[in-house]
């Protein structure tokens, strides 16, 4: 059965035919609206009881209009600047612990109000008047808002504003080759930066690692702090020798792609160069899963395929992987916490039981024998097909 969100809607009481719109709309978006019509009347603590009802929605719609509306007993702000106070600290809890299904807020504003207090200096304003502006001048600044004119085009804004959020937390995305997840990568990276949000880390789960090097690149080369982790391939981890061969060449074409930044000036050696963007991890674990997490809102998921086929005349076990399907879901949706918490114990394991070993670029690139050479590990020729 389809989840229904509930939506807190908070207005001055003027605004009753707009409030009336925006519950029909809460409605038609297929969620539940929380308004204080529908509470008893005579509520001996009033705001508690708001801010109990607010922390139990999913989304909170503020309605704004000129009026500054009426004042709790003993509280300085108006209802409406109560209520919104309120929910905007517990999103911004939410955000910060990385809880998935987050209270959001949206703002829908009176253009009438907007242009009403632009035309007019603070001398011809009432103190209300003054605190109202000042107001709108607040959720302009700190909000992501819509304009509204009329009570039709509020249940528009409305209904788009709901739909817009709740899809995300409904839907994933199933991408079939590596240049989709390539696509659907650079798309959410291009959106991390126009709200001015870098990711401070991208963590990789391969095995080779043989077919996400161009992944690894975008990453690296946009400035993403990423850590690659692939099958330790001098352990009985690589199911046949051509993987192992595979994940012998992943490393070197990885240290061969960092030459380009080095010929823009930059000192490999230096801690904030762009060689200390990329760190490579070899596990020797058991597991199938291939992943890839970047910051705390986009992870995409799936797993190798196990097979039997001829190689070198021999009939081997092997793994097929490169362009098998995988699920990117983002973090508003109801499983991707539960996915983030299994890739992160997974890798802190990895590292907590010493099977996880990180390799050695220095020695690399001053030409230590053994293309993957770990700390503590080396893999020589004897290991290739």
């Amino acid at each position: 059965m389809p989840r229904r969100y509930r939506v807190f809607v908070s207005s001055t009481s003027d605004l009753a035919a707009e409030r009336a719109a925006v519950i029909q709309a809460i409605y038609s978006s297929g969620c539940d609206p929380e308004h204080m019509e529908e509470w008893p009347s005579g509520l001996p603590k009033p705001l508690e009881e708001i801010r109990n009802r607010i922390s139990q929605c999913d989304f909170c719609v503020f309605i704004i209009g000129r009026q500054f509306g009426c004042v709790p007993v003993g509280a300085r702000q108006s209802y409406v600047q109560e209520e919104y106070s309120y929910a905007l600290t517990l999103a911004m809890a939410d955000n910060s612990s990385g809880h998935a299904g987050k209270l959001e807020l949206i703002v829908l504003i009176d253009q009438a109000a907007v242009e009403y207090y632009g035309s007019r200096p603070a001398t011809e304003l009432s103190v209300p008047e003054q605190s109202q502006r000042e107001f709108i001048e607040q959720l302009t600044n700190a909000s992501t808002i819509r304009r509204w004119r009329s009570p039709e085009d509020l249940a528009v804004q409305t209904r788009i504003e709901l739909l817009s959020r709740i899809r995300p937390r409904e839907s994933s995305t199933v991408v079939e080759t590596n240049a989709g997840l390539i696509a659907e990568v650079e798309e959410h990276l291009d959106d991390c930066r126009a709200r001015g949000r870098v990711p401070t880390e991208a963590k990789l789960i391969q095995f080779s690692a043989h077919n996400a090097r161009d992944l690894i690149r975008t990453l690296v080369w946009r400035d993403v702090p990423t850590r690659l982790y692939m099958a330790s391939i001098g352990t009985a981890m690589a199911v046949s020798g051509h993987q192992a061969s595979l994940a012998k060449q992943t490393i070197s074409n990885l240290v061969n792609d960092i030459t380009p930044l080095e010929t823009h000036g930059t000192d490999w050696k230096n801690a904030a160069s762009p060689l200390r963007k990329l760190s490579v991890f070899q596990y020797a674990a058991p597991g199938a899963v291939r992943a890839v997490q970047i910051g705390d809102d986009f992870l995409a998921i799936g797993s190798y395929a196990y097979l039997s086929r001829e190689i070198a005349g021999n009939r081997q076990l092997d793994l097929r992987g490169g362009e098998l399907p995988m699920m990117i879901f983002r973090r508003p949706h109801d499983g991707f916490q539960s996915l983030r918490r299994m890739i992160e114990s997974t890798v802190e394991n990895w590292h907590r039981h010493g099977i996880c070993q990180e390799v050695d670029f220095s020695a690399l690139r001053q030409g230590v024998k053994g293309v993957s050479s770990l700390r503590g590990t080396s893999v020589t020729d004897a290991d290739e097909d």
